[in-house]
């Protein structure tokens, strides 16, 4: 009679069989991979996915054209030699906002939005003039206007040069950055540009007309004035109190009394040293004069809304 019960396989036999089935369906299992592969790819490269406008806003002195086309090219190629750059779901903003800052030192930043399948909009915001940094090489005239210059922003930062501008549309710093190439330099640490302003506002309220700051190899300002004498002011003090200094001395009748009967004008007056006010007159001829000093004392009324002020 037939058995009908299912002949068992020798444990070998079982295991080889087992093995079999594993590797078919690894095989099953990768040919599927390739094929979601392959298809990927493909789909990847289609037109409905690539980005195939570039829509650019912001700009005022840059090329918004010339912006689509640093873009542009930022997109162009592949990933792993298989996926297109421009595909909308791969697009890398750290990249094209790395080749435009290497590309347009003018943009201060930018921003991406998709619009749409195919559109790119590109947002850019482009540091704004603020102040002139004109380099180590002070003009013999105040009056001279064909020097460099390069732009500052308001953190002290140069980001494109300047043309030449007649008269005083923007204030005038020099110094030597010890660079050959001054762009993309900081000139200024955090808020030292704010102070060097409020100083040379706190100037232009006593009416001494300053026409630019130069920041001397040690460290300390030299603003020179419309009336051809400069000042030297230490900024890592006080700088309020070396204005009231300044104010007392200009107001004092031994310093006006030294102007009045000097032959020569005003060379410089130096504030950098406390209430030890230093100034020397234009030197003549072989005889060498040494600068004057003045121990002056604040008013009353002066040190008092100071302290008030801190």
């Amino acid at each position: 009679m037939y058995d009908a019960r299912r002949r068992r396989l020798p444990p070998s036999e079982l295991k080889e069989k087992r093995k079999k089935a594993n590797r078919v369906a690894v095989g099953i299992g990768l040919v599927c991979l390739l094929v979601l592969f392959v298809v990927g790819i493909w789909a990847s490269r289609q037109d409905w996915f690539l980005i195939k406008d570039i829509r650019v806003s912001g700009t005022s002195v840059l090329s918004s054209e010339r912006v689509a086309e640093v873009v542009d090219e930022s997109i162009e190629g592949y990933y792993f030699k298989t996926v297109p750059k421009r595909n909308t779901f791969f697009l890398s903003k750290g990249a094209m906002k790395r080749h435009l800052f290497t590309t347009f030192s003018r943009i201060e930043n930018v921003t991406f939005d998709r619009e749409g399948k195919n559109e790119l909009a590109v947002i850019v915001k482009e540091f704004e003039p603020h102040a002139l940094w004109c380099g180590a090489n002070r003009p013999l005239l105040a009056t001279d206007d064909s020097e460099t210059c390069y732009f500052l922003d308001n953190q002290g930062y140069i980001f494109a040069s300047a043309p030449t501008f007649s008269g005083s549309a923007y204030f005038k710093y020099y110094g030597d950055l010890g660079v050959s190439e001054p762009l993309r330099a900081n000139v200024f640490k955090p808020n030292e540009l704010y102070e060097a302003e409020l100083l040379i506002l706190q100037l232009t309220e006593l009416d001494l007309q300053p026409i630019y700051l130069e920041k001397t190899n040690e460290g300390d300002y030299r603003v020179m004035l419309r009336a051809g004498y400069s000042i030297l002011f230490a900024p890592q003090s006080p700088l309020l109190e070396q204005v009231l200094y300044l104010e007392a001395l200009l107001s004092s009748e031994g310093f006006n009394s030294d102007r009045d009967t000097s032959p020569t004008p005003l060379e410089y007056i130096d504030v950098r040293f406390g209430n030890k006010l230093y100034y020397r007159f234009v030197q003549t001829g072989e005889e060498k004069e040494e600068e004057k000093m003045i121990e002056q004392e604040l008013p009353a009324e002066e040190v008092e809304s100071d302290v008030l002020g801190e």
